[in-house]
């Protein structure tokens, strides 16, 4: 599990920006959030480069690539009419994880 963290954020880091911002929300249910300074079409961009990436490194990896390990991404922009707290945001990134095909 330490290995697939560790591959899951230098993936993440590999294909962000370095003003782009990652936090680990929940080691239990390893849950990723990434704070990317761009619109939409650069998010979904940012998004199949990563999971790209992460695909990538998984199948590169020995212990790994033998296992099935799939990357589901959800992406959410802030709306100040419906969302009040960063809490808002997350959680509106965590529902689109329902819907990521």
């Amino acid at each position: 599990m330490q290995l697939l963290l560790k591959l899951t954020t230098d993936s993440i880091k590999e294909k962000t920006r370095t003003n782009d911002i990652t936090y680990l929300l929940n080691n239990e249910d390893p849950t990723w959030a990434i704070l990317l300074y761009t619109d939409a079409k650069g998010a979904g961009i940012a998004t199949s480069r990563i999971k790209d990436g992460f695909e990538k490194n998984v199948k590169a990896n020995d212990s790994l690539s033998t296992m099935a390990i799939s990357m589901i991404v959800g992406i959410a922009s802030w709306d100040s009419s419906t969302m009040k707290t960063p809490y808002d945001l997350m959680n509106a990134g965590i529902y689109e994880t329902q819907y990521d095909v």
